[in-house]
């Protein structure tokens, strides 16, 4: 499917939406959904099926344990040592290695 279908199909989508808002309901909760759908077809799919640069959002959801973190470290690739610079020198710390190796400080 190219993008003028999925244009085609988005506004079907929110014409039936449209439709639905007209017609008289006594269920809120309905008339909520209705709304919320045709807002966002408007407002966030069409405009990006309209324009491959518009900005995009993603939510990634999933219970504990189910790769969420592991799929974006993934897609990351490897992470770059932070750089920090010190009288012009730069100094170069793996946040990993300092954090264990780091000393405890003692209160008293």
């Amino acid at each position: 499917m190219d993008s003028t279908e999925l244009i085609a199909q988005c506004d079907r989508l929110v014409a039936l939406a449209a439709r639905r808002l007209e017609l008289p309901t006594a269920n809120l909760a309905a008339e909520a959904r209705a709304r919320q759908l045709h807002g966002h077809l408007e407002g966030f799919v069409r405009p990006r099926l309209a324009d491959i640069d518009a900005p995009l959002l993603v939510l990634l959801l999933g219970p504990t344990g189910a790769g969420k973190s592991s799929l974006l470290n993934t897609i990351a690739g490897p992470r770059q040592p932070m750089r920090f610079f010190t009288r012009a020198r730069p100094i170069r710390i793996e946040l990993s290695r300092a954090v264990a190796s780091a000393p405890s400080r003692r209160r008293g």
